[in-house]
């Protein structure tokens, strides 16, 4: 398999028959796998059955470059590979018998890996084990744990492909049972443990999912009577819906192509939570000459209530667990992470139910060479956002006006790096329009991102 997902072929014929036969129709009267120990036929049959349907040479390497490609995307097997000769025991056709074997190195049953992260906060060891393809249909069974100085956490779970309908749209089930615990004590004065299950189907480009969960929140930091009522049990009970199209020609530094992804979900299938919520992100580039680049982004969302409290009560609208947060070195440079929006003070924020966040960059490459300068850019960037609470007290406009009057600003310039694991930059940051409440950092600024963001 090649890096571009595109299986190897290997035609092999005595004496010149792939060049001898040409353009002639062929007829596929053979067809071997080898190495299959534990993948059943079926999934062969599933991926490769039109291969039968190929009428010349050329049409069958293709037809097995699609098959092989999705075959690896399974992700059960080590190396795939064809190998196209004649049949010599096919009959009489002309000389056009066809025989294709099959070969394949499967994965190992199981995998494990032990990893470990050390932070300023402790080291938190990290281990999971897979086992891979045991029923022989390309499903799997995972478990992953955590542990160190923050509460430990784990997933179990399960992923099977869909073998039916149209082989050209992968579909993918999985199950999981999930335990996290997040500390959000540096600037929001809570911690939170979940506890779930999560359902998904994956069709194509396309993601349904159900997700039960149990969050517990501990108020950490001096009692303000938003978060009070924070405090304690929810249960969410919610479905669903995300659907993405990137066309980029890389994630870490696109010069061309945009990326959109958009998710939909409903809360109160149950449990005390009720919501609807949507969330959205446009990246565009524009490549202009030399390397250079014009490159946008644009995201937001907002979240409306279903169950509105009495006025008399002091439950919230909405959660915090659910509720959108901005600022930080990835959506609002110059500004601490979550460091936009409202607050009880310096290490409360409260997040938003709707928010916004553009930037837009000029990308240029360096402009001396030296080893490894083609993972380094330099850009001149500007960046803007908000976000807002709906206020019980008045009406929605009065929100959505202070919502599109406040916006905060900043500008700045500094290197963004690739590698392996993801983009790291490093800006020099001015905001230029900040609230009172707001949290700033340091103008030197240092981030680590997987996506442009």
């Amino acid at each position: 398999m090649d890096h571009d997902g595109v299986a190897d072929v290997v035609p092999e014929a005595d004496d010149g028959w792939a060049s001898q036969i040409g353009p002639k129709n062929i007829n596929i009267t053979n067809i071997a796998i080898v190495g299959a120990n534990r993948t059943k036929s079926d999934v062969f049959r599933y991926f490769l059955d039109d291969i039968v349907k190929a009428s010349t040479f050329d049409d069958l390497i293709g037809r097995l470059q699609k098959g092989g490609a999705r075959l690896q995307v399974l992700g059960i097997f080590d190396g795939i590979d064809f190998h196209v000769d004649r049949d010599e025991d096919g009959g009489s056709y002309g000389g056009t018998n066809t025989a294709v074997v099959v070969r394949v190195i499967e994965k190992k049953l199981t995998e494990t890996k032990i990893e470990n992260e050390t932070t300023p906060d402790g080291t938190t060891w990290s281990v999971s084990s897979a086992i891979k393809n045991y029923f022989g249909t390309g499903e799997s069974f995972n478990a992953q744990i955590q542990m160190g100085k923050r509460p430990s956490s784990f997933q179990i779970g399960y992923t099977k492909p869909l073998l039916y309908g149209s082989k050209r749209v992968p579909k993918t089930f999985d199950a999981h049972l999930f335990k996290s615990a997040h500390d959000y004590t540096t600037y929001g004065s809570y911690t939170e443990n979940v506890r779930g299950i999560m359902l998904r189907t994956f069709i194509d480009r396309h993601q349904f999912s159900y997700e039960g969960s149990w969050r517990t929140t501990d108020i950490t930091g001096p009692l303000g009577s938003p978060l009070v009522a924070q405090a304690g049990d929810s249960f969410k009970s919610s479905v669903r819906y995300s659907t993405a199209r990137d066309t980029r020609d890389h994630h870490l530094l696109p010069t061309r192509g945009y990326c959109v992804t958009a998710t939909s979900e409903l809360a109160g299938l149950g449990g005390d939570t009720f919501f609807a919520k949507q969330d959205a992100t446009l990246q565009y580039n524009i490549p202009l000459t030399r390397g250079i680049s014009i490159n946008y982004l644009l995201k937001g969302g907002i979240m409306l209530p279903l169950s509105v409290p009495p006025p008399s009560s002091a439950a919230p609208l909405t959660r915090l667990s659910d509720r959108f947060f901005i600022g930080g070195p990835t959506t609002m440079r110059g500004f601490a992470t979550r460091g936009i929006g409202p607050r009880l003070g310096p290490r409360q924020a409260l997040g938003g139910d709707m928010y916004y966040n553009s930037g837009i960059f000029l990308t240029t490459p360096m402009p001396i060479a030296f080893p490894g300068s083609d993972m380094v850019r330099f850009h001149i960037w500007a960046n803007s956002g908000n976000l807002a609470l709906w206020d019980r007290t008045r009406p929605a406009t009065h929100t959505l006006r202070r919502f599109t009057q406040d916006s905060r600003a900043s500008v700045g310039a500094g290197l963004v790096i690739q590698t392996i694991v993801g983009r790291f930059e490093l800006n020099l940051c001015r905001p230029i329009r900040a609230a009172a409440h707001d949290k700033l950092t340091h103008p030197l600024q240092l981030s680590f991102a997987v996506n442009l963001g």
